[in-house]
Parts: structure tokens; C-alpha cells; sequence
């Protein structure tokens, strides 16, 4: 362990914190997906190798590797049908999503367009598309049941039920390589290559997906669209990013309500949360410049900060009572997990007659900082996994954060709020 991670130990451990590090032996496509088997918090993510993984979160003070997990193997790398011909076959059989159905059985989507229900060790085939899954499945209600919907490379957007029934299904003309949206009461959706963002009306009754709009964009759509009520007033409003390097906001009837131009593609979610107090919520998301960006409802930069390359997951947010208030997570590509406090600093530039150089944020590297004035990231800590990391998961009631890295590394952190630890 080098300086640096000595004094992020140091940092966390100030914070009264636990931790669980695990490294499974082969890369990590989807996930992690928070859930609790048998009242105790577990990981679950997905292999390049067609693998669900089932881990543990046994937390210690020390940040020593853990190898406790299970696998439950869904399928095996093999050419099965024409179909996969057309695919890389070293990815055809990784997992690109998990859901938890409940508490005995998880749905897990392949690339090679199948989508199993796993109960236990045994895990059985409910639905195939035509094409492969680039992207999650989006689970929701209408009419007092669950469905199901995905988008998949043949160009098709699926309503399933969750035993795999075929509920409808809409031509989008082009591969959708972005998770689809359930909007109350009946819309879904959808992000295309195409560069459109395709409203459509599901009628559980007929069966039926019907296009209400569409919002063109000029680059293709790999995000899912968020749906959120920026102003908790009833107005709702639709946040998705596009590789065109924008993230746009629309108003529910599919018109712009703003845009915002980063310098880099988007192909991570955005995340919404009011991580300040002020009753308003804040926009975050990431962008292939880098960088992870804090907007306010109307569009405007609260803070950025830099990591060393792409952000390609979405971040997330943990409130921490203790600390009275919210903790800003993100993962990088440069294989760093990032903690930032939600409120940035402000520092003031260097002024004519100063006679020192006034102390700067210690979050911010800059040399060139005493330059100009402006609002900063404040960092917390940061921590290095081994590989790319490819998801993040916040878990409230487990007051956890947990990420995954492509490599395999899982790593998650415990914020211990025990009253006894803290009485006075």
C-alpha cells in the first residue's frame, strides 16, 4: 500500500467505516445490484463469461481481499444458432443486467439476446430476441403487473411478462443500444441509434406500443432516461445524455427544456437528487471528458470535477446521518472510486497585495488554482480498484456504496451509524 492509499485508509477510517473487497476470477459486465438473501446484504454482478456471482458483503475494519462467493453459471460459451455467428463471440455470453424479482429469483439478460430466470443454482431460458442486448431491462407496473421492457439490436422494442411472455413489441427502425423508461401512466421510452429518444404508449390490454413522439438528437442515444419531478412540484421532466456530448432535459410532452454540452460523449445514466437541502434537486452525470458534472433543475453548473479518464457509470448519492449530509460517489475509468462532499468549495483567487499564497482546496491539484476564483469539487477520498470501473450502487438501508471494476474487483464500503458508536 502506497502514501497515497495509506492516507485514504487514514480518511475512512476517521469516518467510522467497514469495508469488503472481493476479487472473482473473471471480468465484470453488469452490475452491482444491492439485495438482501435472507436479511443479509449481498453483491450481485454479472460475468463476461455468462455468470451470475452472488457475494456476501462481509464487512471488516481491515481492507484485506475477500474470496467467499457463489456462481451460478447460466450458460456456456458456445456458438448455439446462426444468430451468434454475427456476434464477437469472446462477449456474446455476458451478462448486461440483473433484477431481483424477489426474493428467491433474479432475472439476468445474456448479450446474445436471451434473458434467464435464476433461482438457486438453476437458472432456466424465458425469452429470446432476435438481436443481441447492448443495455438494461427496465422493470415496472401497470394495471396491478409487472412487465418487463427491452430494447435489443434487431432493432425491436420488447414488453415482456416475467415468465418471458410476449406482451407487444415496436419497430424503432434502427438498434437500440440504450435502456428504455417507464413514465406514468403509460409511456415507455425508448433511446435509438438513430439519434431519436421514441415515446411510446403501452396498452396492456391491446397489447400494443403506439409512438406519441419522438426527440431527435444527432448522435446515438446509449442512455436510459431518467424521469424526475426536478422541482417536487407536478411537473415531470425527462434527463438523458446522448454521445453528441449533450444532456438534454425535456418537458414530458417531448419539447427541450434545456441542454447542457459537455466536451465529451454521455454513456452513463444521469442521476437526480436533491444533495444540498434546498428543496430543488441537482443533476449529476458523467461524460467521456472526464469529467462528473453537478447541474441544478434549470441546467446550470454547480461544480465539476476531473478524474483521469472517462466517466462511463452513472454516480450515485449516500445520506450519512452521522455526517448530516449527503455523499456524492462516482467511478471512473481510470479505475477509481471517487467520494465528494455535495457542497463545493469555494476559492477565492490570488489578488494583487496578498501576501502569501491563500491556502487552496486540497481536492483540487491544480498548480495554476490561485489563477482565478470559482467553486470546486471538495474530494473526500479515493480509492483504486483493479480495472475499469464499469458500475456503481449506493444502498440506503445497508448505508453501503459498492462498486465493480471490469477486471473483477468488487469493493464496497459499510458506514457504521451504530448508535452505541456514537453516544456521547
Amino acid at each position: 500500500m502506497n502514501a497515497n492509499e495509506v492516507a485514504i485508509m487514514s480518511v475512512l477510517k476517521n469516518m467510522d467505516v467497514q469495508y469488503c473487497h472481493v476479487g472473482i476470477d473473471e471480468p465484470i459486465t453488469a452490475g452491482p445490484v444491492l439485495t438482501s438473501i435472507e436479511g443479509k446484504p449481498y453483491a450481485l454482478v454479472g460475468t463476461k463469461e455468462g455468470t451470475l456471482v452472488k457475494i456476501p458483503l462481509l464487512f471488516s475494519r481491515s481492507d484485506e481481499q475477500r474470496n467467499d462467493y457463489e456462481k451460478v453459471k447460466l450458460v456456456e460459451r458456445k456458438i448455439t444458432n446462426l444468430k451468434q455467428l454475427f456476434l464477437d463471440q469472446e462477449f456474446s455470453t455476458s451478462v448486461m443486467d440483473i433484477k431481483v424479482l424477489n426474493s428467491e429469483l433474479i432475472l439476468a439478460v445474456l448479450q446474445e439476446g436471451s434473458i434467464f430466470i435464476v433461482n438457486g443454482t438453476a437458472a432456466k431460458k424465458v425469452f429470446e430476441a432476435n438481436g443481441s442486448i447492448n443495455c438494461r431491462i427496465e422493470m415496472f407496473e401497470s394495471g396491478k403487473k409487472t412487465y418487463i421492457a427491452i430494447g435489443s439490436n434487431d432493432g425491436f422494442l420488447y414488453v415482456i411478462s416475467p415468465e418471458g411472455k410476449l406482451i407487444a413489441k415496436a419497430n424503432c427502425g434502427t438498434p437500440i443500444n440504450a435502456s428504455p423508461s417507464y413514465c406514468e401512466p403509460s409511456s415507455i421510452l425508448c433511446g435509438c441509434d438513430s439519434g431519436q429518444l421514441i415515446c411510446f404508449n403501452f396498452d396492456s390490454k391491446k397489447g400494443s406500443l403506439e409512438k406519441r413522439w419522438a426527440f431527435t438528437t444527432n448522435k446515438p442515444i446509449v442512455t436510459k432516461p431518467v424521469i424526475d419531478n426536478l422541482f417536487n412540484d407536478e411537473r415531470q421532466f425527462i434527463l438523458f445524455g446522448g454521445t453528441d456530448k449533450n444532456l438534454y432535459c425535456l418537458n414530458d410532452d417531448g419539447t427541450l427544456f434545456w441542454n447542457y454540452q459537455t466536451e465529451g460523449r454521455i454513456i452513463a445514466d444521469a442521476y437526480v437528487e436533491d444533495i444540498n437541502g434546498d428543496n430543488i434537486k441537482e443533476v449529476l452525470f458523467g461524460s467521456c471528458d472526464d469529467k462528473l458534472y453537478v447541474l441544478n433543475a434549470y441546467g446550470n453548473e454547480l461544480w465539476n470535477f476531473e478524474t483521469d479518464f472517462w466517466i462511463g457509470t452513472s454516480p450515485s448519492v449516500l445520506s450519512i446521518e452521522r455526517a448530516r449530509e449527503k455523499y456524492v460517489f462516482a467511478g471512473s475509468y481510470d479505475n477509481k472510486v471517487y467520494c465528494f462532499s455535495p457542497q463545493a468549495d469555494f476559492v477565492p483567487g490570488f489578488f494583487s497585495g496578498a501576501t502569501g499564497i491563500i491556502q487552496q482546496s486540497a481536492s483540487f491539484e491544480n498548480p495554476d488554482i490561485e489563477e482565478s476564483s470559482g467553486y470546486f469539487a471538495k474530494k473526500l477520498f479515493e480509492k483504486s480498484l483493479n480495472g475499469l470501473i464499469i458500475g456503481l450502487e449506493t444502498h440506503s438501508s445497508f448505508k453501503t456504496v459498492t462498486a465493480a471494476s471490469s477486471k473483477g474487483d468488487v469493493f464496497s464500503i459499510y458506514f457504521d451509524e451504530s448508535p452505541h458508536k456514537h453516544s456521547r
